[in-house]
């Protein structure tokens, strides 16, 4: 998924891929050597050449080159080949190319990044929160977490079994008295830290020392004021709070910030603000957009929702010059237009999330957030172990995926919706998900 090329989506594109990279090279590693700065490691049998990138910040537009500056040094021959290709290959900012991509034998084993849920707590109780299947909201304080050595050993092993990205998650990650030394521990690593809050706990000290760090902030932003704010989450003064925490982040220097937004009828309708707000001072370095899964409180988003979203979110990209997108597993049928819905609907590829799985607080590993089915623990079990089971294979192979998808010429990309709404739709992950109208599809 590379609509933007920015550090965290820089790090997800579809590198599953089986082709051979350009005469044998391979993408071996990516690695942060200081803020705002990363490494590719492109290799072969016998050399390695390191392409070395600086985030440009402030700049929103899709072209590769004017959000991020490249440099290879002095390359000859097969090097300078390499490295051309790769580049060219950026700055394009096409996600198809990167079916030229092959992870060396490691990376095609391993994932490169996870969902780290590092407490169960959280000070807010939101309607459309996705843990509410894995454990009741009203007694999810009281469970206990998991302790600042174990994490730090999970954080060791993760690094071992290959993972380059951590989100740290939760419940609410800064809930935790221990957060800023776990991020440092995953950073003396090299990992490129996401921190996933809501940005309701309003601790300068904390923040401050936060945003000093080579971190990428993810906030959570659903409404627009504190009335509609505290409808949704029980919590006053929430919406004034989050502002307050940009704020603060902002001032004290933080690297990069993006916001995520989950779609609901009521924001939905207010999709403007998002746009105006995007134009401020509190403005982000990108916006993302998630679909409204089904959970006890809830039904999700249903089809005439995801429509107008879709088309709103395309007519206001194009009138304020932004690229913003929705990046859950979405069908593109689910619009009449299916390539307008792709245009928009980025995707996170489907629900295997292929180089991104989620750890529960008890370090139980999931293909996404919900999902009934865990597929093993990362404190008994080894990460390539866990990758390489049945159930994972089918889900990253897209074996479930209904034969109508397998036969629409959208399946590459769209890969067939979400196996997880399938699942709590009709308890069944080969069931199509419940937004697919196939009366859309392309056939190939």
């Amino acid at each position: 998924m590379l609509k933007q090329i920015v550090l965290a989506n820089l790090l997800w594109p579809e590198i599953k891929i089986s082709r051979p990279f350009l005469n044998g090279w391979f993408l071996e590693d990516i690695r942060f050597p200081a803020p705002g700065r990363l490494e590719f490691i492109l290799s072969d049998d016998s050399q390695k050449v390191v392409l070395r990138a600086a985030l440009r910040r402030g700049l929103r537009e899709r072209a590769g080159t004017r959000n991020l500056s490249i440099r290879a040094g002095r390359l000859s021959g097969k090097k300078a080949e390499a490295a051309a290709f790769f580049l060219e290959v950026l700055k394009k900012n096409d996600r198809a190319d990167f079916l030229f991509l092959n992870p060396t034998d490691f990376f095609k084993t391993h994932p490169l990044g996870i969902v780290l849920t590092v407490t169960h707590r959280c000070n807010l109780r939101c309607f459309y929160c996705f843990n509410s299947y894995d454990y009741p909201l009203d007694s999810r304080n009281a469970l206990e977490d998991l302790s600042t050595a174990e994490v730090e050993e999970l954080i060791d092993r993760l690094y071992e079994g290959g993972i380059r990205i951590i989100i740290f998650s939760g419940g609410e990650p800064f809930m935790r008295p221990d957060l800023e030394r776990l991020v440092r521990h995953a950073l003396k690593k090299k990992i490129y830290c996401i921190l996933n809050t809501n940005g309701t706990i309003i601790e300068k000290k904390k923040i401050r020392r936060l945003a000093r760090l080579p971190v990428h902030v993810m906030l959570s932003l659903h409404e627009f004021n504190d009335r509609e704010a505290e409808a949704a989450n029980g919590t006053k003064d929430s919406f004034s709070k989050k502002m307050e925490f940009v704020s603060l982040f902002r001032r004290f220097g933080g690297l990069y910030l993006e916001y995520a937004t989950v779609l609901n009828p009521a924001n939905i309708r207010r999709l403007e603000r998002i746009y105006a707000l995007a134009k401020t001072s509190l403005g982000p370095d990108n916006w993302q957009f998630y679909r409204l899964f089904e959970t006890g409180n809830n039904p999700g988003s249903s089809a005439e929702e995801m429509i107008e979203a879709i088309d709103k979110i395309s007519a206001l990209n194009e009138a304020h010059g932004l690229d913003y997108g929705i990046v859950d597993s979405v069908p593109f049928c689910v619009h009449p237009d299916p390539d307008k819905a792709a245009r928009v609907v980025t995707g996170e590829l489907h629900d295997s999330h292929l180089v991104k799985l989620v750890s529960d607080p008890k370090a139980n590993l999931k293909m996404m957030c919900s999902f009934e089915s865990d597929v093993g623990n990362l404190k008994r079990e080894e990460l390539g172990e866990i990758w390489a089971k049945p159930f994972a294979r089918k889900m990253i192979g897209l074996e479930f995926a209904p034969e109508e998808c397998k036969r629409c010429g959208y399946f590459k990309n769209c890969c067939g919706g979400s196996r997880f709404a399938a699942y709590v739709s009709k308890k069944s992950y080969t069931a199509p998900d419940p937004l697919a109208d196939f009366k859309h599809v392309q056939a190939r």
